[in-house]
C-alpha cells in the first residue's frame, strides 16, 4: 500500500477543541499499528478452548470478538468455524483425555484447517462475589424537609473478575508469536434501584475489558491525538501577536483552515517567530505532510531562544507517526 493511501486512510479529519487555559487545540484521529508486531502476517485464526474456561464463555467471546474486528471498514481476520475445527479434531482423534491440545497437536490442526495462527491459552472467571449490608438513608417527611426519618435499605456490592493468558502460535513456524496476560474487573452496588446490573452483566463487562486490551495487541487501531497550538512567543511583534489572536479565534470556531492561512500570511511579515513556524507545522501535520511538518518544527526550534515543550513534543510525535506508518504498511496488505 503506497504512502498516499496510508495518508488518506490513516489520518482522519481534524476536529477542533478548546482546552481551557491550556490553549487552542486540534484533535486528530490517527491509525496506529498493532502492539504485537509479530501479528502482521496473521489473518486466518483458529481459536482453541482456553484451559480453565469451564463453560466456554471467555473462549466464545474471544472467538466472536476477533471475527468482528475491522480495519478501514473491512474484516481484519478470518476466524475458522468451530464446526469445521471440531470435525477435523474428531477425524484425526486429536483431543487428549483432558480435552485440551498441546502445541504440537495444535500446529497439526492448524495446518489441516488452513489456519496461519493459533489462539490458545488459559482463562478463569471465579464466581461473582457478593457483599450484603444495610444502608441508612434519610427521607423527608414534609415538603420543606424540616422533618426527616432514617430508614434502612438492603444493598449488595457485587464484583466480577476475569483473567486470560493468551498465546498466539504461528502454524508455519511452529513458534510462539506472542503471549500476554489480561485481566478485567467489573463491580456494581445495588440498593434496590431499577436498571441495576446482574451477574451476567458484570461477567460480560469484565470480559469486555480484556477484549478491549487484546484488540490493541492483535490489529491496527485508532487513537486520538490532541495537538496544542502556540499562541505567542517572546520575539513576537505586536502586529504578529494581533494576527495570532485572530487565528486562535478561528480555531475556536472550528476554522483551522482559515487559521493556517493567517499563519502563512503572518510569516511573510515576521520570519523570526517560533510560534508561526510551529503552528504552520501543526497545519502540515494534520494534513499528513509529515516531512514538511518536521522541517517547520525544526525551524521553530532554531528560532526559539530556549527549549519549548510543545516543539520537542511535536518533533517526537511526527517521528513516531512516521514510524507507525512504516509498520502499518507492513501490517495492512
Amino acid at each position: 500500500m503506497n504512502w498516499m493511501n496510508l495518508k488518506k486512510a490513516g489520518i482522519a479529519a481534524a476536529v477542533v477543541l478548546l482546552a481551557g487555559c491550556a490553549g487552542a487545540r486540534v484533535s486528530q484521529v490517527v491509525e496506529v499499528p498493532a502492539r504485537q508486531s509479530g501479528m502482521a502476517d496473521s489473518r486466518k485464526l483458529a481459536v482453541f478452548y482456553f484451559n480453565g474456561d469451564i463453560d466456554g464463555t471467555i473462549t466464545a467471546q474471544v472467538e466472536s470478538y476477533l471475527s468482528k474486528i475491522t480495519v478501514r471498514g473491512a474484516p481484519y481476520f478470518e476466524v475458522l468455524e468451530r464446526e469445521m475445527l471440531d470435525k477435523i479434531i474428531d477425524e484425526q482423534r486429536m483431543v487428549s483425555s483432558s480435552g485440551y491440545f498441546d502445541e504440537n497437536d495444535a500446529v497439526k490442526l492448524g495446518k489441516l484447517s488452513g489456519a496461519d495462527t493459533l489462539i490458545m491459552g488459559s482463562a478463569s472467571m471465579p464466581p461473582v462475589s457478593s457483599r450484603y449490608y444495610r444502608k441508612a438513608v434519610d427521607y423527608c417527611l414534609d415538603k420543606q424537609c424540616t422533618k426527616k426519618e432514617t430508614r434502612y435499605k438492603s444493598c449488595v456490592d457485587m464484583s466480577a473478575n476475569a483473567d486470560l493468558t493468551l498465546k498466539a502460535v504461528s502454524v508455519q513456524r511452529g513458534s510462539i508469536i506472542f503471549t500476554q496476560s489480561y485481566s478485567g474487573k467489573a463491580s456494581n452496588t445495588d440498593c434496590g434501584e431499577r436498571h441495576s446490573k446482574n451477574e451476567t452483566d458484570l461477567r460480560n463487562e469484565a470480559i469486555a475489558k480484556i477484549l478491549s486490551n487484546l484488540r490493541k495487541d492483535v490489529a491496527p487501531y485508532q487513537v486520538t491525538l490532541s495537538i496544542e497550538f502556540m499562541e505567542k512567543d517572546d520575539s513576537m511583534s505586536p502586529a504578529t501577536k494581533a494576527k495570532l489572536e485572530g487565528a486562535m479565534e478561528y480555531i475556536r470556531q472550528k476554522r483551522v483552515d482559515r487559521a493556517c492561512e493567517i499563519f502563512k500570511d503572518a510569516l511573510a511579515g515576521d520570519n523570526n517567530s517560533p510560534a508561526l513556524y510551529y503552528n504552520l507545522g501543526v497545519c502540515a501535520e494534520i494534513e499528513g505532510e509529515l516531512d514538511k511538518a518536521e522541517d517547520l518544527y525544526k525551524q521553530s526550534e532554531r528560532k526559539a531562544s530556549k527549549p519549548i515543550r510543545l516543539i520537542s513534543e511535536a518533533i517526537n510525535r511526527v517521528r513516531m507517526t512516521r514510524s507507525n506508518q512504516n509498520e502499518l504498511s507492513r501490517q495492512i496488505h
